[in-house]
């Protein structure tokens, strides 16, 4: 109690409550006589905030809430205090703050001797919630609230409402054949228990998504088509989704035709909707209100509110950030909702702008739910707008359709600017200055979908309009990127109309005048660089001059960055390295070019990070450099590059002696799509792609054709094939990492940081069978302990804790022998399964903890599942638990890039260690990990019948799901598996005595 009434003074009340804990009379009495009237008071107040949310008034629902529950707490009633939580919790989310959402709905379920009832549609809403924040470890939770939600669920139609809610979750975590038989059973439901029309029509269309997320494109279409039929007419939202479904799935079919119309179909249901969705009168209402409040907003939060906009012109994030925050908080003081909300809808759209995804997921939806409920269409546009531009980016902004979301922007855009009109505001009023600088950038969103789904006649007309808006504000900078988002379309879909042609040549000229009248920004050269470089097309020697002037650009930009998340956000936003290397390519320019050109995309955010560390520059190094690196390590290494051109893959062999190209065209889709399949078939499905492809067979036939037998090789790729086992590729019929030794390597400048004082120290760290569930694993830690001559650390001592304090000392060696879990969608999910507390007790510990431990030893190996994956958070990068112990200053590591048996780990570890403690006893003074790993996988036979180190045999999302039985593997697959599922990454060499020579200068 003391803690739990908002707005009295927890002095007093801690007097009170001790006075009645001594048993003072008066006190006694007092309180008798306050429980009294609270029991009288509840009643009414509890109907109150309900009433008040239900009536729309979420703010006052939001704020009184709270005080209703402490107050029925306080005499003993669990129910009206559960009911008023959940009353916060439900306000709380249609305002957009998640975190208040969770908390609430959490308090709501510590609370005993509520209604069963209540307590499903909590761990359901709890589970909802989870979903839609969707950070690392919140949709594990959510599926376990959804599976409680189950289990209290008393009709039908309530256990087949959360089923389909679960699915949502399963299908984030990449459990797609989970998600297909929830929402299977949910259509059957519908179906038994004769659902309404609209019910069914849902039901059917997130079974056809889950069909297609699954990859069952052609069984997906027939659902779709269902839906569409059974929707009722006025469910525009739910009938723009299914328009949005069936454009994806017949995109991805080849079907580009059907395709473009389904999406002229969605964009059409998708202004309707918004358009239903949007009372004028609520806006005009809190307009009114708003300018009531504050007729004039505060001379000084504007002021502010424009030093921001113009930082932000600047490219000075951090400064225009600051001009922001202060704008928002002195409009707040002054009780001006409307610049306030306008000031933070500014600083999510920078946040957005210049990669902290996060930030600007959070601040967007607080400033669209707050907007919408207080009727302030500019401010609701804005944060919406930004979901948009959020979501084709690749961040999980919003469960709404992008399309959806950039239809109700462009809504409420218009519908703010005509209520300003009615409003009869001076012409020097701020906000009607304000509406009459819009620039088009919901219409350049609106384009990228568009040209995306095969649209480009919608395409076209939107790039127009935003073009159009940016003239008539007079903004510089806005024109520029409109016109060569119109360039880069023109010279595209437009280059077989005469008309077009002339009209980017126009657009092309005018861009050449401004470049070389010199003055632009950073950005503004990027974009205006890479508009003429598709302009003139990539076959064209200027083509390949643009880009190297964008890349240039690109660095500056970055240069300007010292958080290295915000950097990786402009990676993701500017990708110029492909278009360079392709055009690079084209034109026939020197392999060593090429090298060069492609360091610039390599592991910008571990260099960066492993600069800091060391005193060395981050600069990436020219082709030269390279080639000097790699003959520095002597005549037996090469390196090679592997990376996806417009055309194929292109692979650059790095030796000693020279740089050489191989260049194989074709189509390498089938690549990408093996990776994001089901969680549980992603390793079958990866490995039989990459054994059966006949792009990386002759890729690495001729990678071999130029090196000389005795060579290890160290292989650079992109992120989107890092997760791919290159090594498996056959040749000559024998596997390629079989063939000759083989590792990873992120970046070749990621050698340059191997410390050169590295030694052989005596000192090791071995651990594992954290769960006691692994017996594979602890005989593997025991055997490898023995050899190293230090103690095994086993089941309840294997913990986060241990790991802490032993990797404070300086190791030779760290083995870890635990579950492991990856998340190619989700790189943050990326975790090690852990001891915690009691005897027994485990917890998964993710990226962000393992990424903060000092793995320094010389080696580090995760003998787990899917330890060397890597996925993205927010669209980009690649994030895992090798990754994690790399961004810590880890140079050697062995990891494997799926699940692997337990005993079959335990026979290629132990022979693998077994192999280094005889070089090391006979006195050599390196050995090279790549070898020892090439020798111990011939070990490897049998395996199979024993439990993998994965999230399969330990930590299922929940307790009554039951896996699908996983398809029989072809039995070249299989072994491929049992033989190649461990990679080395990062510096190969592992020094076994004291003083030895470092291998890189």
């Amino acid at each position: 109690m003391v803690e739990a009434l908002p707005g009295v003074d927890r002095h007093v009340l801690g007097r009170f409550r001790d006075a009645v804990l001594a048993g003072e009379a008066a006190a006694l009495t007092a309180w008798a006589a306050t429980t009294t009237a609270v029991r009288e008071l509840l009643p009414m107040a509890s109907a109150d905030v309900q009433g008040a949310f239900a009536a729309g008034d979420r703010a006052s629902a939001r704020r009184d809430a709270p005080v209703v529950a402490a107050l029925a707490r306080t005499v003993g009633d669990a129910q009206t205090a559960a009911v008023a939580h959940v009353v916060c919790a439900r306000a709380a989310f249609s305002m957009g703050d998640l975190t208040t959402t969770i908390d609430e709905y959490r308090r709501a379920l510590t609370l005993d001797g509520t209604a069963a009832r209540l307590r499903c549609v909590v761990h359901d809403n709890l589970g909802l919630a989870l979903t839609r924040r969707g950070r690392d470890d919140d949709l594990d939770a959510a599926v376990r609230e959804f599976s409680k939600a189950k289990a209290l669920a008393a009709t039908a139609a309530e256990t087949a409402a959360v089923r389909g809610n679960r699915a949502d979750a399963l299908e984030a975590l990449g459990w797609l054949d989970l998600a297909v038989v929830e929402r299977r059973a949910v259509v059957s439901i519908g179906r038994e228990q004769g659902a309404p029309r609209h019910q069914l029509a849902i039901a059917l269309d997130n079974y056809a998504f889950a069909l297609q997320r699954s990859g069952q494109l052609d069984d997906a279409l027939e659902p779709l088509a269902e839906a569409a039929a059974t929707f009722p007419a006025q469910d525009l939202a739910d009938r723009c989704t299914n328009a949005v479904a069936r454009q994806t799935v017949l995109a991805e079919l080849g079907r580009t035709r059907e395709a473009a119309a389904a999406f002229h179909e969605a964009r059409a249901l998708a202004r309707e909707a918004a358009e239903a969705m949007f009372d004028p009168a609520h806006f005009r209402d809190g307009l009114a209100r708003a300018l009531a409040e504050c007729p004039e907003p505060p001379a000084e939060a504007i002021s502010w509110l424009l030093t921001g906009v113009a930082l932000r012109a600047e490219e000075r994030p951090d400064d225009a950030a600051a001009a922001f925050g202060r704008a928002a908080q002195l409009a707040g003081q002054a009780g001006d909702h409307l610049t306030r909300l306008r000031s933070a809808a500014n600083a999510a759209a920078l946040y957005a702008d210049f990669g902290d995804s996060r930030r600007a997921v959070d601040l967007c939806r607080q400033v669209r739910g707050e907007a919408l409920e207080r009727g302030l269409a500019a401010p609701a546009a804005m944060a919406t707008g930004t979901l948009a531009t959020l979501a084709d980016s690749g961040v999980a902004a919003d469960s709404t359709p992008e399309l959806a979301l950039l239809a109700q922007s462009l809504l409420l855009d218009t519908l703010g600017r005509r209520l300003l009109g009615e409003a009869q505001l001076p012409a020097d009023h701020f906000e009607v200055q304000v509406s009459r600088q819009r620039t088009g950038k919901l219409e350049v969103g609106m384009a990228s979908v568009a040209r995306a789904a095969g649209a480009d006649d919608l395409a076209e007309h939107y790039l127009r309009e935003s073009l159009r808006a940016a003239l008539d504000a007079d903004a510089p900078m806005e024109t520029l990127n409109r016109s060569a988002g119109l360039l880069d379309l023109l010279s595209g879909a437009g280059r077989d109309r005469p008309e077009a042609r002339d009209e980017a040549a126009l657009i092309a000229a005018d861009l050449e005048r401004r470049l070389a009248s010199g003055g632009l920004p950073a950005q503004g050269e990027l974009v205006a660089r890479r508009a003429l470089a598709a302009f003139v097309g990539p076959d064209d020697p200027r083509a390949v001059e643009h880009l190297w002037a964008a890349a240039e650009a690109y660095e500056q930009l970055r240069a300007g960055m010292d958080d290295p998340d915000r950097r990786e956000g402009l990676d993701r936003a500017h990708r110029v390295v492909p278009s360079l290397v392709s055009a690079m390519l084209a034109n026939s320019r020197p392999a060593e070019e090429l090298l060069g050109a492609l360091q610039h995309g390599r592991a910008r955010r571990l260099l960066d990070l492993l600069a800091t560390r060391s005193g060395l520059p981050a600069t990436p190094l020219d082709g030269a450099a390279v080639r000097a690196l790699i003959a520095a390590r002597g005549a037996d290494e090469a390196l090679v590059e592997v990376t996806a051109v417009r055309d194929g893959l292109l692979a650059l062999v790095v030796t000693p002696q020279a740089v050489r190209s191989v260049h194989v065209p074709g189509d390498v889709d089938d690549l990408v799509r093996a990776q994001w399949g089901d969680s549980e078939r992603r390793a079958n499905e990866t490995v039989r792609t990459v054994a059966g492809s006949a792009i990386l067979a002759e890729l690495a036939a001729g990678v071999e054709a130029l090196l000389a037998p005795r060579t290890r090789i160290l292989v650079v790729t992109d992120d989107l094939l890092a997760n791919l086992p290159l090594h498996v590729v056959p040749v000559d019929g024998v596997a390629w990492g079989e063939r000759r030794p083989y590792g990873r390597v992120p970046a070749a400048g990621v050698l340059l940081h191997t410390p050169a004082d590295r030694a052989w120290r005596g000192a090791a760290l071995v651990a594992g069978n954290s769960a006691g569930d692994l017996e594979g694993a602890a005989g593997e830690c025991r055997d490898i302990a023995a050899m190293l001559g230090v103690p095994a650390v086993l089941g309840a001592d294997c913990s986060l804790d241990t790991l802490r304090t032993g990797l404070v000392t300086d190791l030779d060696v760290v083995h870890l022998a635990v579950h492991g879990r990856a998340d190619v969608r989700r790189g943050g999910r990326s975790s090690l399964l852990l001891a915690s507390g009691p005897a027994g007790g485990v917890v998964w510990t993710p990226f962000e903890e393992l990424a903060a431990l000092p793995w320094r030893a010389q080696v580090i190996v995760f003998s787990g599942c899917s330890t060397a994956v890597g996925g993205p958070r927010d669209g980009v990068g690649l994030y895992g638990v090798a990754q994690a112990a790399a961004e810590a200053g880890a140079t050697t590591v062995l990891a494997s890039l799926w699940p692997v048996d337990d005993m079959a780990a335990r026979q290629l570890m132990t022979t693998l260690y077994a192999a280094l403690v005889r070089r090391r006893d006979a006195g050599e003074e390196t050995a090279d990990l790549r070898d020892l790993l090439r020798d111990a996988t011939s070990a490897v036979s049998g395996g199979g019948g024993s439990p993998k180190r994965s999230s399969r045999d330990f930590g299922l999302p929940a307790e009554d799901l039951v896996l699908p039985p996983l398809p029989v593997a072809a039995a070249s697959v299989e072994e491929a598996k049992q033989r190649g599922a461990f990679v080395v990454l990062g510096e190969p060499t592992v020094r076994l005595a004291a003083g030895a020579a470092a291998p890189i200068p």
